[in-house]
């Protein structure tokens, strides 16, 4: 008897998901998500069982926190430049 395409991609990317996960830290793999990695990876997998136009990720639950600590937030700082009239040379001609 044949499994159901929809179980069957189901149960692979529950194994894909659960494998990636070991294999990077938590900041590391909501990256992986929210860029498309991850996604792309599933695609990968699912395309084998049946046909699919595209995977995405739209919800991401913690069912339980990584051990060995807290997981404290990456501070990547954006730094903006702010510019002011006075800042920029002007654009009238200078007669």
């Amino acid at each position: 008897m044949q499994i159901k395409p929809k179980r069957a991609i189901r149960r692979e990317f529950s194994k894909a998901l659960n494998e990636l996960a070991s294999k990077v830290d938590f900041n590391g793999f909501i990256k992986a998500a929210v860029f498309g990695d991850v996604s792309n990876q599933l695609f990968a997998v699912g395309k084998k069982i049946y046909p699919l136009r595209k995977v995405e990720v739209y919800k991401i639950k913690v069912l339980r926190y990584p051990m060995g600590g807290e997981v404290k937030p990456v501070g990547e700082e954006v730094k903006v430049a702010e510019t002011t009239a006075e800042s920029q040379p002007s654009s009238s001609p200078s007669s």
